[in-house]
Parts: C-alpha cells; structure tokens; sequence
C-alpha cells in the first residue's frame, strides 16, 4: 500500500490503485477506502470475467473516490501456473489530455467538443464535464451516428443552431 500511494504521488495521472485477491477482497490500495469487498463493483465483475479474467478500460467517467473524470484501466493478476489470483485497478487522469482539444478551431468562430455516446459533455472549455447533454434532441445523437456533419440545436448555444461535423473515436 505503502509503494502504490508514492507511485501515485510521483504520477499525476495515475490517481488510484486498487489490487484485490480472487474474491475481491482487497489486498492494497494507494488510497483509504471505506470499502474492503470490491466483488460487488462492476469493474471488478468484468475484469474477473467469471475467473476468466479480462483487460478493461471503462468509459471516461467521474471517479469520486478519486475526484478525477477519468478512465478505469483493470486487469487480471495471474500467479507462475497462470491460476488468476486478483485484479487490479488503475484510475487514470485524463484532463491534461482533454485540455489539448482547446487547441483545435475551425475559422473564427469553431471550436471543439468531446461527447460520449450518451450525448453527454465530455471536454468542452468553461463547462463541467459530464453536467450537460450536448445535443438538445436526443435523436441529433442516432443522427451523429449516421452522418458525419449536419445543423442541429445544441444544449450549449441555447436555441441557436450550430453547424456539427464529428469524428467517431473507436477502440
């Protein structure tokens, strides 16, 4: 526990480790936590894959243990004979990440948005992230899906129309 919490200390985007055993009890953390069973989280359920195990990285989300928007990375822990023996999980920090979409413009007057499929706010300067629906129908999102630039209202601008060209990030 002790050499998780320096670890974190010395990287500013790892904020959180937690290593359980093969029941989901916790074997060490980099942090205080008010919860030993971690069998009942679904990125310990996933990772554990029914001790199958399996690699996950979770969708950007705010971790509040942490207080970081960030990613989940978890993974299997095998011993010498390849028997899963725990899972660890990593909560990675991704705001110096998003902060370089502040660079990207488009003429005078475009600017940059990172939504998730849920037509959430991601990354977007001067807004909270996931506080608010980028879109103001919620069909806009199937739409983005389908085409690649249209006009459409967005929660952001009021109910002034915006022009949306989008790139889709897949894994």
């Amino acid at each position: 526990s002790n050499m998780l919490k320096k670890y974190t200390h010395r990287n500013r985007y790892v904020k959180e480790i937690y290593i359980t055993d093969e029941r989901g009890g916790l074997a060490a953390a980099s942090n205080k936590t008010s919860d030993f069973y971690q069998a009942d989280e679904s990125w310990w359920k996933s990772a554990f894959n029914n001790g199958k195990g399996m690699e996950i990285i979770s969708d950007i989300e705010y971790d509040e243990s942490s207080d970081t928007l960030g990613v989940a990375i978890c993974a299997p822990i095998y011993d010498s004979h390849g028997s899963l023996i725990g899972i660890s999980k990593a909560v990675v920090d991704i705001s110096g990440f998003l902060a370089h979409s502040d660079f990207i413009s488009i003429g005078k007057t475009g600017n940059s948005v990172i939504v998730d499929s849920n037509n959430r706010v991601i990354y977007k300067k001067c807004a909270e992230p996931l506080s608010v629906k980028f879109f103001r129908k919620e069909s806009d999102m199937k739409r983005l899906v389908k085409k690649n630039y249209f006009y459409a209202e967005s929660c952001l601008t009021g109910n002034k129309d915006i022009f949306v060209a989008a790139a889709q990030v897949k894994n």
